[in-house]
This record gives structure tokens, sequence and C-alpha cells, in this order.
């Protein structure tokens, strides 16, 4: 496991897995609701793996990209991210589906800004993770430039309104802030900030009330807020074992809403079983233990940092998207990466993992060096 390039043949690896299984689910799970929007019930899987292609040349372009030089860049990234989250609002420029507008139109295809927001913040972070600034005395002016751009990167969010994205940001603000280590007061303060925004976000929203209910007691409101957890839960517990087979699930028959999205582990539960949801753990576990070993073999602190944020974003997400499908937590629309469907999502996690590659090579170097 110290051989880096072992840490990156298994990042590799564990990635073209998901996102096979991610292909195959969508394909399986999507032709229904393609069937009753188009008329070609290949239309969604066809578009995802155009996508996962897509999404795979990004990764290897990244991966050549020194992220010392993209560290260097990020105002430059920040602000072509945050001109994207402000066009979205933009009447007549942003495209609105289902009650959000979190979306622009190019070539055709509909990109979602915020999920290369997560990204900029990870690079935005860790570009100041040791800088002067953060360092200097008089912390007010290092406060404001360190957290400008996540705050205002979560209140665009806000506004869309994009409550997942919201959460992944926090997320890894919060973790900055525990590795930088900062005092006990000060990390209680700032979860206690979350907590009470969390709240006010909850009460002055009847919409999450209501799923926040239904979260506590899904049986009871299964015909109302509590439909698409019930129905999740329906899907794992009839695939049992080693599932119903594959593309025999019935939940993605209009039973379960965004099955082929959120929802797609359930399909997986369903069609392939605890063996076909215990592979994506697997991977995921593999993902998070060479993304840690990585971690562990870079020298420099804004490398390692950026390692850490990019790494949480993957596993962060993945846990809390799981813990929806299990009703663990209150449903909220939030992606799997590298499996669910979506454009936007989908390139930006490999994207994600071509940066992780692309920090291996450090870990390489400095190997080499120790070696010598």
């Amino acid at each position: 496991m110290n051989n880096p390039r072992h840490l990156e043949l298994l990042l590799f690896v564990a990635t073209l897995s998901l996102l096979t299984i991610g292909i195959m689910s969508v394909y399986s799970a999507s032709w229904p609701e393609a069937i009753g929007h188009t008329g070609d019930a290949m239309f969604y899987g066809h578009r995802h793996a155009i996508f996962a292609g897509l999404g795979v040349c990004a990764m290897m372009c990244t991966r050549r990209i020194q992220m010392k030089w993209l560290l260097n860049y990020h105002h430059v990234i920040a602000g072509a991210v945050l001109l994207g989250l402000l066009a979205v609002l933009i009447p007549g420029v942003g495209k609105s589906v289902g009650g959000a507008q979190r979306w622009l139109i190019l070539g055709g295809f509909r990109f979602q800004p915020g999920e290369f927001a997560k990204i900029m913040v990870c690079l935005w972070l860790a570009a100041r993770a040791d800088s002067p600034i953060w360092q200097a005395a008089g912390g007010r002016r290092a406060f404001f430039i360190t957290w400008s751009v996540p705050f205002a990167t979560m209140v665009l969010l806000m506004l869309e309104p994009d409550f997942g994205t919201t959460v992944m940001v926090t997320l890894i603000c919060g973790l900055f802030v525990f590795l930088r280590g900062l005092s006990f007061a000060a990390l209680g303060g700032g979860l206690l900030s979350i907590i009470l925004l969390g709240t006010t976000l909850i009460v002055t929203s009847p919409y999450r009330m209501r799923r926040l209910l239904a979260f506590f007691d899904p049986w009871e409101h299964r015909f109302d807020v509590g439909y698409q957890i019930t129905q999740s839960l329906v899907a794992l517990g009839r695939g049992g074992l080693l599932g119903v087979g594959f593309g025999e699930g019935r939940q993605k028959l209009f039973f379960l809403p965004a099955i082929h999205t959120d929802f797609i582990l359930s399909n997986i539960g369903e069609e392939l079983g605890f063996v076909g949801v215990l592979f994506v753990l697997a991977m995921f576990a593999v993902v998070a233990v060479a993304g840690i070993h990585l971690i562990k073999g870079l020298e420099e602190h804004r490398l390692r940092m950026l390692a850490s944020l990019l790494l949480v974003l993957i596993m962060g997400q993945a846990v809390f998207n799981i813990a929806v499908v299990l009703g663990l937590v209150p449903t909220k629309g939030i992606t799997l990466p590298f499996v669910s469907r979506g454009g936007s999502a989908l390139i930006g996690f490999m994207i994600v993992t071509g940066m992780l590659l692309s920090l291996s090579q450090n870990h390489q170097k400095n190997t080499a060096g120790s070696e010598v």
C-alpha cells in the first residue's frame, strides 16, 4: 500500500468500477421514464454513457495538471464559478427545473455550476491553508479573505435553492476548520452556528419541515412526503441477498421517483441485492483507503489540505446519499458519486479523481526522494 503506483491503480480501478456499475444501473433504471419523455428507452442511458466518456477524458486531462499550478490560480477559478452561479439566477439565462433554478444551457446540454462550486471551494481553502495572510496577526482581514468566497458560494446556492450542495460546501468548510487546528471553542461556535442556520432553514420552509417529519415516521406519511423513502426501503427489502435480477426491478416502473439519480442505489439493491450494494460500498472503501494513504505521503501542507478536502467531498457525499437511501437522514436531492445519472455531477467527480491522481504523482516524487 505504500507504493504510490499501487495507490494510483487502486483509485483508478475503484473509480472505473463505480462508473461501470453506474452506467449499467442507469440503463436499467431509466428506460421507463425515457420512453415516457422521449420515446427512446435508451435515451438517458446513452446520455449518461456519453457523460461518463467525457468524465474519463476530463479525469485523464486533469491528472496531467500540476495541482501547485492550479492552486496558484484559485482566485481565477473562484471568479469563473461565482459568475456561473450568478448567471443561473438571471431570468432568461438560468434554467428552472422542478422549482429550482440551478442550470445553464450549453450546446443543448444542461450544465450545473453548483457541482463545480464544491471543487472550487476545496481549491480556495487549500490555497489559503498556509498563506501569510491567514497566519498574520489581527485576523479580521484573514478571516474575511478566507471565508468570503465560501460564504458567497453558499448564499448563491441557497438562492437557487440547492440545499444539498450547500450542505456539502458546509462539510468541506468544517473539515478545513478542523484540520487548521482551531480551538474547541471556535469549533463549537461554528457547529452551533451551523445547527442554528440549519434549524432556521428547515423551520421557515414548510416543505423541508414536512420532509423532516416524514423522516421520523416515513410509514405514517408513506403516501405523501414519506413516499420516496418508503419505496426505497421496499426496493432494498425486495432485493434480498442476490436481487431479483438485472433489469427485473419493479420500482423503476414509476413507483420510486428519481430512481436513476438520487436513488440509484435502491435500484442496485433491488436488482443485484445486498451483494450489489456491498460491491458499491467496497469500491468506496477502496477509494477512501487509497486517498488516506495518498494524503499521508504528501509533504506540502497545501497539497495535503487539498487532497483531504477532495477526499471528504467524495466520501461525504457518498455517505450522505447512502444514508438518504437507507432512511437514516431526511430525504435530500444529492447524487451518489460516479454512479447516479447527472452529467455535471459525474464530470465534476471525475475531475476530482483526476486531481487526486495528479496529487499521487507528488506522492511518488516524495517517495522517490526519501529512497535516495
